[in-house]
């Protein structure tokens, strides 16, 4: 009985993690994510991070003296511009700009050691900055509930991308 229990666990699973356009909606966060509908972000195809943490060496500080991230991206770039210190600090809001390569809208998704599942608070395109970085500019929030390492996946058209940042 317990066997099949978890056969049918399995099958539900796998049903929920299969590329359908599902996601979580904007600002979720949830340690057992239940994928739904929505029209704005990443479909979740898996609840725990990639294989290995990469954490952000940044790259350094920007003109304004704030943390500058460069992420890994295929067919592009992506960077952070972290608005607080790195590690960031856990369960408080951490402002976070973003420049992307590629074409339509920023897409990403914060996925942590605990299979826990982040989306970003107010992420909105910036119409320009004096930050020099290429591709386009969105600013938003992200809160990470614990302590650890957190992979943000990134996409934007075809190019997508990552940056992990360690919490504390």
């Amino acid at each position: 009985m317990k066997s099949l229990a978890l056969v049918m666990a399995g099958g539900l699973f796998a049903s929920a993690c299969t590329p359908s356009g599902t996601s979580l909606p904007a600002g979720s966060t949830s340690s057992h994510p239940k994928p739904t509908s929505g029209a704005t972000g990443l479909s979740l195809v898996s609840f725990s991070p990639r294989a290995h943490c990469h954490p952000a060496r940044p790259t350094g500080t920007s003109p304004n003296g704030l943390v500058e991230v460069r992420g890994i991206a295929r067919d592009g770039q992506l960077w952070a511009l972290v608005f607080d210190r790195v590690p960031v600090p856990i369960r408080r809001k951490v402002k976070i700009a973003w420049r992307m390569t590629g074409a339509g809208p920023l897409r990403l998704l914060a996925l942590g050691e605990h299979e826990q599942v982040v989306r970003p608070h107010e992420l909105v395109e910036h119409g320009g900055s004096n930050w020099d970085r290429p591709g386009d500019e969105w600013g938003g929030f992200f809160v990470f509930p614990s302590a650890g390492c957190w992979d943000i996946q990134a996409r934007r058209g075809s190019v997508t991308g990552d940056v992990w940042l360690m919490g504390r």
